[in-house]
């Protein structure tokens, strides 16, 4: 999940329970935003592949006092706790300000989402070698032969394993994609392998 898409489910979760405006704070109306009502900004403070750092402030004008402002922080919290965004870890809230130049009170919390590290898998075909996180997908089926003999009665025997077949997705650079659709097409027989993946259980 990346950064801007948590970015637009929150707004979307909010927009939804609490049907209050919420702000990205790339947006040019903000600073022309009149105090007429309480409202809230998000913003992405910072992100990277394991971790994203959003925050949201809760506004309120200074006529309708600084517990207004706490009460919508309160109730965003409870909305975004009850909502269960996936890989939401921590929710830090800070004291209530008085902002001079917007003539209202704000309050900020910040919002922390720890990303689960991708598994990575090597796979080699031929001289090739390939570097996927898709999860890769085994199947294999056993081939068994069905037989009736008058003394022992119906029989099973287990042959082995018939068609084995390896699905995954991976970006490769075109000179690699060209090289392994040389591979292929050409027919011959090339050794596969997958990290940390067995074949011949």
């Amino acid at each position: 999940m990346k950064a801007f898409e948590i970015l637009k489910k929150i707004i979307d979760i909010i927009h939804k329970n609490l049907k209050i405006n919420i702000y990205n704070t790339f947006s040019s109306n903000i600073i022309k935003l009149p105090i007429v009502n309480k409202f809230l900004t998000i913003e992405i403070h910072s992100g990277s592949k394991d971790k994203i750092l959003l925050t949201i402030t809760s506004y309120s004008p200074q006529s309708q006092g600084a517990e207004v402002c706490k009460d919508l922080t309160q109730k965003t919290i409870d909305v975004l706790n009850n909502s269960k965004i996936e890989n939401l870890y921590e929710i830090v809230m800070q004291n209530v300000t008085f902002s001079k130049t917007k003539k209202a009170y704000c309050q900020k919390f910040k919002l922390t989402f720890k990303l689960p590290k991708e598994k990575t898998y090597i796979i080699t075909f031929g001289n090739e070698e390939i570097f996927t996180k898709q999860d890769l997908t085994l199947k294999f089926s056993r081939n068994v032969s069905v037989y009736y003999s008058q003394i022992a009665g119906t029989q099973f025997k287990d042959l082995g394993r018939t068609l084995r077949k390896v699905e995954c997705t991976a970006i490769v650079e075109e000179t690699q994609f060209k090289r392994l659709a040389d591979i292929i097409l050409s027919g011959n027989i090339n050794l596969l392998t997958v990290q940390n993946q067995n074949f011949n259980e």
